[in-house]
């Protein structure tokens, strides 16, 4: 059985990770011009933010710290946002 110290260790790890990854799709999201694409991505990388967020609180929960505070997600496009994006 793992150490509650190896837990955290993982935790963080993966924390990082999701961190990483919502980075990417953020970076995708501003690298294309479908609005489609724009919303998945931007989607995704509010889904890796909350699992950030998830992870950094079972990491609390053990008693450990993760480095850093919880990071915003990227803003929601709404459709007047889509229509700024495409030139309307």
């Amino acid at each position: 059985m793992a150490s509650n110290e190896q837990v955290i260790s993982t935790l963080n790890g993966l924390i990082e990770t999701c961190r990483d990854g919502q980075k990417g799709f953020q970076a995708a999201a501003e690298g294309v011009k479908s609005a489609e694409l724009k919303e998945l991505f931007y989607g995704y990388s509010r889904e890796r933010a909350g699992f950030t967020g998830d992870l950094q609180d079972e990491v609390r929960r053990r008693g450990g710290e993760d480095g850093e505070p919880r990071r915003l997600a990227p803003p929601r496009l709404d459709g007047a946002a889509r229509g700024a994006h495409r030139g309307r």
